[in-house]
């Protein structure tokens, strides 16, 4: 942490923030907004790091809305197009691990994270540009009427050159907060860090919403898609620049000249603390992998099915029906807008929730109804429209506890070991990551078996929440998450506890993976927000 820079005579202060965190009186949701205002007006240190999540968060909305969309329009079915989705998570478990811990090790003379944040940035305008005019492209190539044999070629390139490039930048990105933020007000960038984050998703879905070539300025594009992706190539590459002119860096030395470590070293790291994880964090990292196989049937395919189910249209541009695909993707982005703001909102509660019913119950409910809501996806018909729109909306309530819950779970046992929370972080991440990977590559082939038909996708999801939801059963809760005492199971074998010490009998809450991690002053943290 850099600085002893201290807090300010109006500040809140961060025990009032964390406080808020745990507790979630409603009493103090009011504050928060005239808190933030404190934190940009009286620590920048505090607020310019987070700013650019904003353009990150940009990203990854266009692209849950209009990129398996857009791909089978170019040609790939609902039954290849998970394939394209691999990008993710091989990104997300590959680089962004790799590159965090390079920026680590960095010595530039213009800061440990600012160069590898502008570099991804700027791979990532010309991934969403080049994703975006994959067609017009193609044509160049020899395209011609509806057959993009290479515009398809070119969009997958893109779709992957852009993922990989997101995760390039956001690692470091996560770690420059920490770097920069002294110790008081590392509580305050969190805030923000959070709050970025929901408005970037927000902004994003609220203009996949809109039919931007209806709009004079954006008429010349002529498409909704490019005029989208120019938008977000825009505000990504404005926000991670303010984010960089206002956020100086000390260069780095590191100690006695050490190297830089290698890829292989990093992942083999990774591949040790997996098997080595504390209990309580094992046993939401399950969870979270059944949550997120549900997750990801409606990333991959909820756009795709609003517009040929619901609204009855075709995906190859060349259909006179076209139209209604379009206007079939929009409305699913406008229920992902909606989805985003009930999930800040309803992440307002959760904290007290989870006082009242403990974490367990609080997930499990969570969970089913996920598993609820995309079972009623399977029974919307041609025509339902508003229903449909309505039924996306409603994910916000479950979206809300897949973020918080687990990752509090996450912070809170980290906090015993500070040294490891990188490493814990790190391999948190792939729980979301793995199911990803399981989805791109069977729910293809589900869809083809039921007849090629959509809805049969969200039955398979809705199998992989009420799954999550049993396996609740066995979390364990930490102490003081949401101030309320848990309960740990006891440990029916040798355990390594805190201290290094095999014992038996030691609670399974206070098992941990030996070694080290490198987040000593400030390395890097990783985590997807998707």
């Amino acid at each position: 942490m850099a600085g002893d820079i201290q807090p300010q005579g109006d500040d809140p202060t961060p025990s009032d923030i964390l406080e808020d965190q745990k507790c979630g009186d409603v009493s103090h949701f009011f504050r928060q907004f005239k808190r933030l205002y404190l934190v940009y007006r009286n620590h920048p240190e505090a607020y310019w790091p987070t700013v650019g999540f904003f353009g990150v968060q940009m990203c990854w909305a266009v692209q849950i809305t209009y990129v398996s969309s857009y791909l089978i329009t170019l040609g790939m079915t609902n039954e290849t197009v998970g394939f394209a989705w691999l990008a993710g998570p091989l990104s997300g478990i590959i680089v962004q691990p790799i590159v965090g811990l390079w920026s680590d090790h960095s010595e530039s003379k213009w800061g440990r994270r600012r160069p590898y944040i502008i570099f991804g940035t700027v791979c990532s305008v010309i991934g969403l540009l080049g994703f975006s005019n994959a067609e017009a492209f193609g044509y160049w190539l020899g395209d011609s009427g509806g057959s993009h044999p290479a515009g398809l070629v070119l969009a997958i390139f893109f779709f992957f050159f852009m993922d990989f490039a997101i995760n390039y930048a956001m690692g470091p990105m996560v770690a420059l907060l920490a770097d920069t933020a002294s110790t008081e007000v590392y509580p305050y960038g969190q805030a923000w860090f959070a709050a970025h984050n929901g408005l970037g998703k927000t902004v994003g879905y609220a203009l996949g919403s809109i039919s931007l070539t209806s709009l004079a300025a954006f008429a010349w594009l002529g498409s909704n898609l490019r005029a989208l992706f120019l938008l977000a190539a825009v505000g990504t590459a404005a926000a991670s620049a303010l984010m960089a002119l206002k956020t100086p860096e000390v260069p780095h030395r590191r100690p006695g000249g050490a190297p830089r470590p290698a890829a292989r070293e990093v992942l083999a790291e990774i591949w040790a603390g997996l098997t080595q994880l504390p209990l309580p964090i094992h046993r939401a990292f399950v969870v979270q992998c059944f949550s997120y196989f549900a997750w990801d049937t409606t990333f991959i395919y909820v756009a795709t099915w609003m517009g040929e189910t619901v609204y009855g249209g075709g995906s190859d541009s060349s259909d006179s029906d076209y139209g209604a695909y379009e206007d079939g993707v929009e409305a699913a982005s406008l229920g992902y807008m909606g989805m985003a703001i009930i999930s800040v909102l309803w992440a307002m509660v959760l904290p007290m929730l989870g006082r009242l019913l403990g974490v367990r119950l609080l997930w499990a409910l969570n969970l089913l109804l996920f598993a609820l809501i995309l079972v009623l996806f399977a029974t919307v018909r041609t025509g339902q429209r508003a229903y449909a729109v309505f039924l996306v909306t409603l994910l916000g309530f479950p979206l809300a506890g897949t973020y918080q819950i687990p990752w509090a779970i996450v912070t809170v046992v980290a906090e015993e070991t500070p040294e490891k929370v990188a490493l814990l972080t790190t391999i948190f991440n792939m729980s979301q990551c793995f199911p990803e990977i399981i989805v791109s590559l069977i729910g293809g082939s589900w869809i083809d078996l039921c007849g090629e038909w959509l809805g049969s996708i969200f039955l398979l999801g809705a199998a992989g929440a009420l799954g999550a939801a049993a396996l609740c059963y066995t979390v364990v809760q930490p102490p003081n998450l949401y101030d309320r005492k848990s309960v740990v199971p006891v440990a029916r074998g040798p355990t390594r506890t805190l201290s290094g010490e095999v014992t038996e009998g030691a609670p399974l809450g206070q098992a941990v993976e030996a070694g080290g991690a490198r987040n000593q002053e400030g390395d890097s943290l990783t985590l997807n927000l998707l």
